[in-house]
């Protein structure tokens, strides 16, 4: 599982510095594809997220900083994607690397 999410992890930070890289035209393919591998990521940390909340038991979950640092870099991602975050702020998801 470790590595799963290890690779996960990587694997998002690839695709967030090809973003910020090439810097897709608007509406075109590849901010498409990007926004689509976004969303993927987002609900695979989700759920992931999930599962270490429910494997540490509620109250225990909150008592690492860890935990608390994920769930904060989580609801960036869920709010950007919700489009509920000023277009700059959507960066802090390249925390998820972290």
């Amino acid at each position: 599982v470790q590595g799963f999410a290890s690779f996960m992890i990587l694997s998002n930070f690839f695709i967030n510095a090809f973003e910020a890289q090439v810097n897709p035209e608007p509406g075109g393919h590849v901010e498409q594809v990007l926004d689509d591998l976004d969303i993927f990521f987002t609900a695979i940390f989700t759920a992931e997220l999930i599962w270490n909340m429910s494997s540490f038991w509620f109250i225990a979950f909150w008592n690492s900083a860890w935990n608390i640092f994920d769930s904060g870099i989580i609801a960036v991602s869920i709010a950007g994607l919700a489009g509920a975050m000023p277009s700059g702020l959507n960066v802090l998801r390249a925390l998820r690397a972290v």
